[in-house]
């Protein structure tokens, strides 16, 4: 990362955690609404798949901080909680700093508010987070045998608006978003 101190490296992993959620978001809306003709944003399994598919970017963030090892262990725990909550409050979830205000207005990484997935309530969305995170810093290790969870969580992801989608072509796109993701990551660490 640029910075030396520990804040500065915070931000900048919450300014990696926020590019990556952003782009997910805009990635899911343009598969969704690319194949659903009359999508609804506001449908509670539109949201779900959001959601999950947000917290590949927030994990992300979260396992490069993690594997890089240079945030003490409060502002780690602060990273996860902000990005999480990021994933359903956007923007709004981050702390206050300048470094973020600013961050705030460029709009790659704008992330809206989004309601609370209810079809996620009881530990779905929470499990779901884990095994990302997991799979992902497997992943990130060189352990390729992750990167078929990792297609499954996508696939996952998408299956609540897109019931019946072409899993073959899904595949390919996963492995290059989550390629995409560990080799900016790794940049990082």
């Amino acid at each position: 990362m640029f910075g030396f101190g520990k804040k500065r490296r915070f931000e900048d992993w919450m300014i990696m955690g926020c590019g990556f959620i952003a782009e997910n978001n805009r990635v899911y809306e343009n598969i969704v609404d690319g194949e659903l003709q009359n999508s609804n944003p506001g449908d509670p399994d539109y949201i779900a798949g959001k959601y999950l598919f947000r917290t590949f970017g927030a994990n992300a963030a979260i396992a490069g901080a993690g594997i890089q090892n240079k945030l003490d262990e409060d502002l780690f725990s602060q990273l996860q909680n902000s990005l999480k909550l990021a994933c359903i409050q956007g923007n709004k979830a981050l702390p206050a700093s300048k470094t973020l205000e600013k961050m705030n207005n460029q709009p790659g990484f704008m992330i809206e508010e989004i309601d609370i997935p209810m079809s996620l309530a009881g530990g779905i969305g929470a499990e779901f987070m884990d095994k990302t995170w997991t799979s992902f810093i497997e992943f990130c290790a060189g352990k390729e045998y992750a990167s078929e969870v990792l297609v499954e969580l996508y696939i996952q992801a998408l299956n609540y608006p897109l019931k019946d989608q072409d899993t073959r072509t899904k595949s390919v796109m996963a492995m290059g978003m989550f390629t995409g993701l560990r080799n900016a990551v790794m940049k990082q660490v």
